[in-house]
C-alpha cells in the first residue's frame, strides 16, 4: 500500500480489519528490513575493527620475532664478546628503535581504529536517527491524513441521516394505498367537470 492510498472500509462505516492488519505488517517488515540493513552495515564494521586487529597483531608478532632473532643472535655472539661488542651495542640502538617504532605505530594503529570506529558509528547513528525522524513525519502525516478521511466519512453519515429523515417524511405524507391516489384523481376529475 502507498503513501497516499486509503484504508478500505467496511459496509457499517469502519476501516477492514485485514487490510489495517496488512499496513501495519508492511510497515513493520520495512522496519525489520531497515533494521536488518544497518545490522549488516555493523557486521561489516566490526569485520574491518577485526581486520585492523589482526593487522596489529600480526606487527606484534614481528616485533617479537625481531626481539628473538637479536636474542639468538646476541646468544650466539656471546663468546666472541670482545670482538662483536660494537656490533651488540648497535644492535641494541636497532632494536631499542624498532620497538619504540612498533609501539608507536601500535599507538597510533589504536587511536586511528578508535577515530575510525567512533566515525563510522556516529554516521550509523545520525542515520537511525534521519530514519527514525522520517518514519515519525511519515506517521504524523499518515494520522492527518486519516483523520481527514474520518472528517469526511463523518460528514457522509450526517448527509445520509438528514436524506433519510427527508425520505422518511415524504414516504410518510403519501397515502397508504394506491386505490386511494386513483380515488382522489378520480375526484378531482369529476369535480373540474
Amino acid at each position: 500500500m502507498s503513501e497516499h492510498e486509503m484504508f478500505k472500509t467496511t459496509l457499517m462505516g469502519g476501516y477492514d480489519k485485514d487490510d489495517v492488519a496488512e499496513q501495519v505488517r508492511n510497515m513493520k517488515d520495512a522496519h525489520i528490513s531497515n533494521q536488518a540493513k544497518l545490522q549488516k552495515e555493523l557486521t561489516s564494521k566490526d569485520s574491518e575493527i577485526a581486520e585492523l586487529k589482526a593487522r596489529l597483531e600480526e606487527k606484534e608478532r614481528q616485533k617479537e620475532k625481531l626481539e628473538n632473532d637479536i636474542s639468538q643472535k646476541y646468544q650466539k655472539y656471546i663468546d666472541h664478546h670482545d670482538s662483536i661488542s660494537n656490533l651488540l651495542v648497535d644492535a641494541q640502538i636497532k632494536a631499542n628503535e624498532i620497538i619504540s617504532d612498533a609501539k608507536a605505530k601500535k599507538e597510533q594503529m589504536l587511536e586511528l581504529t578508535d577515530k575510525e570506529i567512533k566515525r563510522k558509528f556516529e554516521s550509523v547513528q545520525a542515520e537511525v536517527n534521519e530514519k527514525i525522524a522520517e518514519g515519525k513525519r511519515k506517521y504524523i502525516a499518515l494520522q492527518s491524513e486519516m483523520d481527514s478521511i474520518m472528517e469526511l466519512i463523518n460528514q457522509a453519515q450526517k448527509r445520509f441521516v438528514v436524506s433519510y429523515k427527508e425520505i422518511h417524511k415524504i414516504i410518510s405524507s403519501m397515502p397508504e394505498r394506491v386505490e386511494s391516489i386513483d380515488e382522489d384523481n378520480s375526484e378531482d376529475s369529476v369535480n373540474e367537470e
